[in-house]
């Protein structure tokens, strides 16, 4: 670790939580993108030391503000010490860490499948009951009227049991058309990009591994797409290991269609709410509305797409209830109508001018889906709030498809 005075250590992003044990209070780390295996405790005075470990303090200015905070001296080899230990586990953005993240990288990029993530997933015996159900064909009373085919499809990312009745729903209908002898061949994934280390869009060229065989990535599709792109769409593509927003629409998908009769292109997208990359995500629209093309059923694009995220596990302090739930649902109606009504450019703004107070963590996602599919007409097919007061948490979620 360097100790020059001029040293501004950097905490990576990490997770938050509450510990108590023998009566004493503890703060828990969390590395949720999956570099750090450790979960850390610590006492409160140790989490407020590294609350200054942003890159903008030096350890002179975190001592000063342990005085001015407890009155209180603390030492530049104890707050030394807790950097080494933060370093040891990979917490802290140092040349340690780099080196950790390189060897990571190099490795999935040497291998040609992004292996499953069984800690993503139900127990064996669920997960096959839970799959079974979603991937029932839906009984819908009319289609959108003169529109042949399936061209979009938005349901959850939450994990399959909190996000059951969007994904039923959403693959539902999906079974339906298969039923019906109308098969993508050719399906497109967006997901999250929650904790990687990119923030524009990022696709992997990687065979994804589910329990029903391996899900062929279209490489060339893939190379189509980064031309129209005008980047290298594969940069970053590490991302992809531990993310599982893509990851859960595959297992369905290769449950629902057999995993050797359709290719992906796995993409994971930022945040649109920022200028930077909306502009990068047009870009990416583009592209796919031009892969998109074929009106005849063998295209289909893909959302894995949460809306809210409020409660105490995301740092508000206010209790779940009822009238807030209301609220948060009047809240992801007044973003999702512009959706609906193809305006995704309105989907954004409404997410701006709220600073995005209910924490949307999809909008990349929703609105490149949107913008590439702009010509189809949205088909509502449910909406969930996966709400649970004694943990503090709420996920609220939507099914919907889009016709052509």
């Amino acid at each position: 670790m360097a100790s020059a005075a001029d040293h501004k250590p950097v905490l990576r992003p990490v997770e938050t939580f509450s510990i108590e044990q023998d009566g004493q209070q503890w703060i828990g780390l969390h590395d949720p993108s999956g570099f750090s295996p450790a979960q850390v405790a610590l006492a409160p005075v140790a989490f407020f030391i590294i609350t200054h470990f942003d890159g903008q303090h030096t350890i002179a200015d975190v001592q000063a503000a342990f005085v001015k905070r407890f009155g209180q001296v603390v030492s530049s080899a104890q707050v030394a010490s807790l950097l080494r230990q933060l370093d040891e586990v990979y917490l802290l953005d140092t040349p340690r860490f780099a080196k950790h993240y390189q060897s990571q990288v190099q490795a999935y990029l040497d291998s040609d499948m992004r292996m499953l993530r069984p800690e993503s997933l139900p127990p064996g015996e669920q997960l096959e009951s839970m799959l079974q159900q979603m991937t029932q064909p839906l009984r819908v009373a009319g289609l959108p009227k003169g529109r042949a085919h399936l061209a979009g499809l938005i349901a959850p990312h939450l994990d399959y049991p909190r996000g059951l009745p969007c994904y039923t729903t959403a693959y539902g209908m999906l079974a339906s058309q298969t039923a019906a002898g109308k098969r993508p061949e050719l399906i497109i994934v967006l997901g999250t990009n929650h904790y990687g280390m990119k923030f524009e869009p990022v696709a992997t060229d990687k065979d994804f591994e589910t329990p029903f065989g391996r899900a062929a990535c279209d490489r060339e599709a893939i190379r189509r797409l980064s031309d129209a792109y005008g980047g290298d769409l594969l940069a970053g593509q590490y991302d992809h290991l531990r993310e599982h927003s893509v990851e859960l629409q595959v297992m369905v998908l290769a449950q629902l269609l057999g995993a050797k009769r359709f290719r992906i292109v796995p993409l994971l997208l930022p945040d649109a709410c920022e200028p930077t990359s909306q502009a990068r995500l047009d870009k990416l629209a583009r592209g796919l509305a031009d892969l998109a093309g074929p009106r005849d059923g063998t295209v289909l694009i893909v959302a894995g797409a949460d809306l809210s995220h409020i409660g105490s596990h995301f740092g508000d302090e206010r209790q779940i209830e009822p009238v807030w739930l209301k609220d948060v649902a009047a809240a992801d109606r007044a973003a999702v109508v512009h959706l609906q009504s193809a305006r995704a450019e309105g989907f954004v703004e409404e997410l701006r001018r709220t600073s995005n107070a209910t924490r949307v963590c999809s909008s990349g996602s929703l609105y490149v889906i949107r913008r590439a599919l702009a010509d189809a007409v949205w088909q509502d097919l449910g909406y969930h709030q996966a709400s649970d007061p004694e943990t503090g948490t709420c996920v609220t979620c939507i099914a919907a498809a889009l016709w052509r």
